[in-house]
């Protein structure tokens, strides 16, 4: 009897240590999700003052640099796309839009952003389709 108390304290130890390993893992792998979305935040801030003064190409490699460690930012992408708006690459402006409207659906400005480079690009059908869903979307966020 003595023996299988023991060889049961045991396995009852291993769990206890196999879950206090696990939950030390799941924080770090947490301590690093957090402290990418920060530097993701940071890369974009970073754009942001680039496209300010006006250095497009340095704005768009801190943008990739974001989108590096969070693919799926939506605000990145339309920020993006104005970037290349203002090099008057507007096929490049119209894929970053496409993203942005991706990722972030219900983002009025990013449908807006879209019509203009559908309009740009001579695609006057796409970009009456984005205003119309733009404008849908901005009367729906103004009900509220």
């Amino acid at each position: 009897m003595i023996q299988a108390n023991n060889v049961y304290l045991v396995k009852i130890r291993f769990k206890v240590y196999i879950y206090d390993r696990f939950l030390l893992i799941e924080t770090r792998i947490m301590e690093i999700i957090l402290m990418s979305q920060e530097q993701a935040i940071s890369f974009y801030k970073t754009g942001m003052s680039k496209f300010v003064q006006q250095d497009f190409n340095g704005a768009i490699n801190e943008f990739k640099e974001a989108i590096l460690i969070k693919p799926d930012y939506g605000d990145v992408y339309q920020a993006m796309a104005h970037c290349y708006e203002k090099l008057e690459d507007f096929d490049s402006a119209l894929k970053y839009a496409k993203h942005a409207v991706e990722y972030n659906p219900g983002d009025f400005l990013a449908h807006t952003s879209l019509s203009m480079f559908y309009q740009r690009k001579g695609l006057i059908a796409e970009a009456e389709k984005e205003k119309e869903l733009a404008a849908k979307l901005q009367k729906k966020i103004t009900n509220l």
